[in-house]
């Protein structure tokens, strides 16, 4: 029997407005470890995006390196680490030599040679247990060259079919030396997969399509397939390929969605018991009021009694929408009570317009440039000052990834 927990998207440094998320980040890891202790996995898999940015705060990187120490400590024999689009591959590998001794594993983007891919896990005897496929998020210039002359279509296409042979030509090479073995073949990935149902709007990682890989692309010869990227836990296309999601919402629209790490056990090829969720308590509460100012006032009051009797560790989060007609005089000072002495904090206020001249005209709140992050700037001023047509701004946002992506691979910030 092999048993592995996969866990993915932990986004280390993130910050909600200008408030960083270290307490809850911290309990979250400190309960992963609790439950490594109490399950003895053989193997925990991390299936990309470690940090939320590419040069995370020292808070970060210090608690990423805790944690390795302590689940390793805790009777995790094995940790498999991949890269996500939002780590930085130098960083992750950069103690790549020294945690392998500790059986610690980190591809934190696609090698030169495909075998430096493929890791062999053994017990303590030195007996094959299991062997994983370890892929990273597939950066553009690891899949294609950029071609003069190319249309759009043909562009997207090189990507699909660049991911496709990725993972067949690493299966056939995982096969050639362990098809005979008997044990589990596990592979990872960091991208969108076809069928896929998502909490938030999902960013585009390639150019293209939000999907990168249909689920049947992926060879038969894995036996699970331990996907990151996607924040809510689920299953596609198949019950072994598998997102786990976050362990914390990372939006207020996940507020919602149950937060678990996936466990899996395996009897040679076979999961012996199917894949067991295990749900990741909620640290901090993330909440949303919606109505006219009066309602949002009077739901805030009953929130505050609310909370004052539950008592919760940590300050509770809110955003606030507020439908409106009109614009609202002295919004900042009608609120202004409920900034203080209060069990919660109010992190983001919007106004959502409902007359027919302003219907689906949602107000964001002024952020910094910093707070918004480079996609959400690209999309607002697309959306003001753009003025393209529909297959303008599918060309135009396709550059825009293109671009990024491109600035991202060679740390331009």
């Amino acid at each position: 029997m092999f048993k592995i927990i996969h866990t993915a998207d932990w986004h280390l440094g993130q910050r909600f407005a200008h408030f960083d998320r270290m307490a809850e980040q911290q309990r979250s890891l400190y309960w992963l470890l609790d439950l490594i202790e109490a399950e003895q996995p053989d193997a925990l898999i991390i299936a990309g995006d470690v940090f939320d940015v590419k040069s995370p705060p020292n808070w970060a990187r210090a608690m990423w390196f805790s944690f390795l120490v302590d689940a390793r400590a805790r009777g995790c024999r094995h940790i498999v680490v991949v890269g996500g689009n939002h780590d930085s591959p130098d960083m992750l590998n950069s103690p790549s030599d020294l945690a392998a001794t500790l059986g610690i594993h980190i591809v934190g983007s696609a090698t030169a040679a495909l075998n430096d891919q493929i890791l062999p896990l053994h017990d303590e005897q030195g007996r094959l247990q299991a062997v994983v496929a370890a892929v990273p998020f597939l950066r553009s210039s690891d899949l294609r060259k950029s071609i003069s002359g190319e249309t759009t279509a043909e562009r997207e296409n090189h990507v699909r079919q660049g991911i496709k042979r990725h993972y067949e030509q690493l299966a056939e090479l995982t096969y050639q030396t362990y098809g005979d073995a008997g044990v589990p073949i596990i592979t990872t990935g960091h991208l969108h997969a076809s069928g896929t149902e998502v909490s938030d709007q999902q960013t585009p990682i390639y150019v293209g399509n939000l999907e990168n890989i249909d689920t049947e692309d992926f060879p038969a010869v894995y036996d699970y397939v331990a996907l990151g990227h996607i924040h809510k836990a689920q299953p596609v296309g198949a019950p072994h390929i598998r997102y786990s999601g976050s362990m914390l919402p990372l939006s207020f629209k996940e507020k919602v969605d149950q937060k678990v790490v996936c466990i899996a056990t395996f009897d040679g090829h076979s999961l012996a018991q199917g894949v067991r969720e295990v749900q990741v308590p909620t640290f901090r509460s993330l909440l949303g009021v919606e109505g006219t100012l009066d309602d949002v006032k009077a739901q805030l009051d009953i929130l505050t009694d609310a909370l004052d009797a539950s008592l919760p560790e940590l300050t509770t989060w809110v955003e606030l929408r507020i439908l409106t007609d009109t614009r609202i005089a002295n919004l900042h000072t009608q609120l202004e009570p409920y900034k203080s002495d209060r069990p919660f904090l109010i992190l983001t206020t919007r106004l959502k317009y409902t007359g027919t001249q302003n219907a689906d005209r949602d107000h964001e709140p002024i952020q910094s440039l910093q707070a918004l992050g480079v996609d959400k700037v690209y999309e607002m001023m697309a959306d003001q000052y753009g003025g393209f047509d529909k297959d303008e701004r599918q060309e135009v946002d396709r550059t825009f990834i293109e671009l990024r992506n491109w600035m991202q691979e060679r740390k331009v910030e």
